[in-house]
């Protein structure tokens, strides 16, 4: 952050150093160059703004720091910009790791660094000296990614927890079960739109802009900006607790529907207004700070220097794209989803047979879905399977999305069970990623899954991406996959997970084969 004392009265007239007009022609035509490189991905974030209300904030973004920039203009003019070469190098940086993102379809790797192309942009163009002076402004500017949602499941947990333990302090018996509670007078749900993430990414965004406006020195920023990262979690939780007494107290004519989102606007504007009452006590004023008028002595760059750095800038930054188009090739999907079946059982186990359950995992944009039945012949025990191969990934078509499940989420709840190691029978260990899920005829479901990824598995999503890059950077055509096995969980959990350790026993391998297919050999 930009920790020199400016004040807007520095300078009692601008005055503008020599080159600025050349060098402003060319920052312009670096940046229009570099918007329609990237098009793709800036478009994408600015429909995240316009259609996601988490989000929605990132559209003031843009106008925020034209404000911070027109802040420091008389500072910013009084010196003479200078292309400064160094800043190429993190230029093509960032460009890789755009391909990087592109190649994983990890749509918030692509944005962050086409994000970051923007004040590097300013940097090579203006220099070193004036990206400096508009640290804060430009690094503003990452707000405007759509960042965040990871956080949702963990902050949904601590808003379920939270709000149990407020209510049984408030001498209401509480029945708690993972994001769902039960009260003698109705039952609650801590849902993706009540994880309060909305609440604490706004927060975050709008305190640090408090902060750098309002404070000089770092420690005061740091601890305005950690209080607004604690408060709104904390504040999140007591909304949701005020929201089932008061559901509770109403008999249920308050705070049903979606009037409890509103409920939440307006007590996170009471909460925010609250901090920056509280941080106005402890304001700092901006000093004085004597400047000569004159401009820098450093000479402008000539006109061809301005425009040949920000031509050979957009050439750098825009390596990645060229890049991926190259690797990227037309692929024979149809030929190898039509391999992708589910193998025939071995031993004593029969299928597969077509599936009679309620259970529908949810992998949007997969090449190929295969679900099936397999029946124990000693007992008649049945496991489910499904598979959802990829052959080749687009944004909206990935194995590793947050909007892909194992349940659906309108109708089951699920209780994440974590990563376990499964002795199977032949002294094999197979790591497995195990969930429980309840439906709607409270009916419980232990399920294991792992992904595939051109003939390597794995339980962890970042580890799956991981591999995906390396794959289409050497070129395998194998695709990837999600395999889950699943069973019905009666009374004996523990005879459950010996059915299912049992069952991979036998069917792994060829569970395994069935989705390492060749591109376009069936």
């Amino acid at each position: 952050m930009d920790n020199e004392p400016v004040s807007v009265n520095e300078v009692s007239s601008p005055t503008i150093a020599p080159g600025w007009k050349m060098a402003t022609l060319a920052l312009a035509l670096g940046l229009l160059l570099l918007l329609l490189a990237y098009h793709e991905t800036y478009s994408r974030i600015l429909t995240v703004w316009l259609h996601n209300d988490t989000f929605a904030h990132g559209i003031l973004i843009p106008f925020i720091v034209g404000f911070l920039v027109w802040r420091k203009r008389e500072t910013v003019l009084a010196i003479t910009p200078r292309p400064d070469w160094p800043a190429l190098v993190l230029l093509f940086g960032v460009s890789l790791l755009w391909l990087l993102g592109s190649l994983a379809d990890a749509a918030v790797v692509e944005q962050f660094a086409v994000m970051a192309m923007l004040p590097l942009m300013v940097w090579a163009v203006l220099g070193r000296r004036v990206a400096w002076v508009l640290l804060f402004p430009l690094a503003y500017l990452f707000f405007g990614v759509p960042f965040g949602e990871f956080l949702i499941p963990p902050l949904q947990d601590f808003t379920a927890a939270f709000t149990v333990k407020a209510l049984r302090l408030s001498g209401l018996p509480v029945y708690w079960e993972g994001r769902f509670f039960y009260l003698p007078s109705g039952s609650f749900e801590v849902a993706k739109a009540c994880s309060g993430v909305r609440y604490l990414i706004a927060a975050l965004a709008l305190g640090s802009l408090y902060a750098y406006l309002n404070y000089r020195s770092l420690g005061r920023r740091a601890a305005f900006i950690a209080l607004c990262i604690v408060v709104p979690i904390v504040a999140n939780g007591l909304r949701a607790y005020g929201i089932v007494m008061l559901a509770h107290l109403s008999d249920y004519t308050l705070a049903v529907g979606v009037d409890h989102i509103l409920y939440g606007w307006v007590f996170f504007g009471l909460v925010m207004f609250l901090l920056f009452w509280l941080g106005s006590f402890f304001h700092e004023e901006d000093r004085v700070v004597a400047q000569d008028t004159t401009t820098t002595s450093a000479s402008p760059a000539s006109n061809t220097a301005y425009l040949a750095s920000a031509v050979l800038a957009v050439a750098v930054a825009g390596s990645g794209n060229a890049l991926v188009q190259r690797l990227e090739a037309p692929r024979a999907v149809e030929a190898s989803a039509l391999a992708v079946v589910l193998p025939v059982a071995t031993s004593h186990w029969v299928g597969p047979a077509a599936t009679d359950t309620d259970w529908q995992p949810r992998f949007t944009g997969a090449a190929v879905e295969r679900q099936g039945g397999y029946r124990a012949q000693q007992n008649d025990d049945r496991v489910e399977v499904y598979l959802a191969y990829y052959q080749e990934q687009r944004q909206g078509r990935e194995l590793v999305n947050v909007m892909n499940t194992l349940f659906d989420p309108e109708v089951d709840r699920a209780e994440p069970l974590g990563r376990r190691v499964i002795s199977l029978p032949n002294g094999r260990r197979w790591e497995v990623s195990a969930i429980r899920i309840l439906d709607q005829r409270d009916e419980h479901r232990l399920v294991w899954s792992w992904y595939e990824v051109a003939g390597r598995a794995t339980t962890n999503p970042l580890l799956a991406k991981l591999f995906e890059v390396e794959s289409r950077l050497r070129g395998d055509r194998r695709g990837s996959a999600v395999i889950a096995v699943s069973m019905k969980e009666d009374l004996d959990a523990a005879r459950t997970e010996a059915r299912l350790t049992d069952f991979l026993g036998e069917m792994l391998p060829a569970l395994r084969r069935a989705v390492m297919v060749e591109e376009g050999r069936p």
